[in-house]
């Protein structure tokens, strides 16, 4: 099915989306759940986790060569993941619209209970990156033991340390902490099995990894995967600096918001569904997830269209979004779990199919974007 769109440009922040339905078709009444709660992608990744706040655990160390950075204190990281824009607590409570909140663990290290626990890895750097993922994700809960009571995140009292119960990051230090480290900044890996701390089961379970010089936007990154279950990155997908989900590692410190995908599967935002032809106002993505959806009820719930107004905004997690204008995403979930290198179960719909262009939006105050006239209200 086509859906023919044109856009005209309203003002700086809101715009409008004609929508023209090709053919007349019955649209069950009550309307989809596009969020499909009950059937999610994985088991964390659904809207009930979403909405569950928990306590942050930071453990940060070095090596006996590579020491952590002096500058790079509590108070430091503090305000990177607890204070006000731009954080992690405070990107994931505007990007959820104060449905989650992340707040500082218990622990004795330090100024206790600030959520930061400074721990020697007892490792030089050689021998810690000898180490996997998963037995660095194992040794940083290990050493951090004797300043962290493990028991207390039970929330469920079933002795085992859920991703909905507490969020675990652990950092280490690099040698080249300047501002210019390009090796890999980030991940989210299972833990290694290994015995109880003070009487919890942390074997598989995913915490966060990064190194003392990453960027912000890849803590926000890594907090999707660790705390709300997503499992797959869109690293490799046409989205085109659209979305947190695809590649941040950078020098540089940039802002993006999750997408309308993302938010609806996290009920976070629950997109309008068009079923009329007619004219749309779409206000800014940052101003309050408002989205669109086109699907044809022939074609089932898995092929549809989500339409976004994105807007670089300074002060927003929207600041350095690749384009200004109409994001229009083509979703087919039933190709989500296909890791064909052609098969996209999202991608950006822009100008330039060939994606051989620089802006990716559709704007019609912008003489790069072709079709840009309309008439109309």
């Amino acid at each position: 099915m086509s859906y023919p769109l044109a856009r005209k440009f309203v003002a700086s922040v809101i715009m409008t989306l004609i929508v023209g339905l090709v053919a007349a078709m019955d649209y069950p009444d009550p309307l989809p759940d596009f969020a499909h709660p009950h059937t999610p992608h994985y088991p964390w990744y659904q809207p009930v986790n979403a909405a569950t706040s928990r306590p942050i655990l930071i453990i940060r160390g070095g090596f006996t060569d590579v020491p952590w950075p002096a500058a790079k204190d509590d108070a430091w990281i503090g305000r990177r993941y607890f204070g006000g824009y731009p954080s992690v607590r405070d990107y994931f409570v505007q990007s959820s619209g104060g449905r989650v909140d992340f707040t500082r663990a218990r622990e004795s290290s330090g100024v206790h209970d600030d959520g930061i626990v400074t721990v020697d890895y007892g490792l030089t750097l050689a021998q810690w990156n000898e180490l996997t993922d998963e037995q660095m994700m194992r040794h940083g809960v290990n050493v951090a033991d004797p300043l962290v009571d493990y028991s207390a995140f039970d929330r469920n009292g079933d002795r085992r340390l859920g991703q909905d119960e507490v969020v675990i990051v652990i950092l280490q230090a690099v040698p080249s902490d300047t501002g210019g480290y390009t090796g890999e900044c980030g991940a989210s890996r299972d833990v290694f099995p290994g015995p109880a701390l003070d009487g919890m089961d942390l074997n598989g379970r995913t915490n966060i990894w990064a190194n003392s010089a990453v960027n912000q936007i890849t803590l926000d990154h890594e907090m999707v995967h660790a705390a709300f279950g997503l499992y797959r990155d869109f690293h490799g997908y046409p989205i085109h600096g659209f979305d947190v989900m695809g590649n941040t590692c950078s020098e540089n410190e940039w802002y993006v918001e999750l997408g309308s995908w993302h938010k609806t599967h996290l009920g976070w935002a629950k997109p309008t569904i068009v079923t009329r032809d007619g004219y749309y106002s779409v206000p800014a993505w940052d101003t309050g997830n408002t989205a669109f959806l086109l699907y044809d009820p022939d074609r089932g719930t898995d092929d549809y269209l989500l339409i976004e107004n994105r807007w670089r905004r300074l002060g927003t997690y929207d600041a350095d979004v690749q384009d200004n204008g109409l994001a229009v995403w083509r979703v087919d979930e039933s190709q989500y779990y296909n890791n064909a290198p052609d098969a996209y179960p999202i991608k950006l719909q822009g100008p330039c199919p060939d994606y051989s262009c620089t802006y990716h939006a559709w704007d019609a105050s912008d003489p790069n974007t072709p079709q840009r006239e309309m008439t109309g209200p």
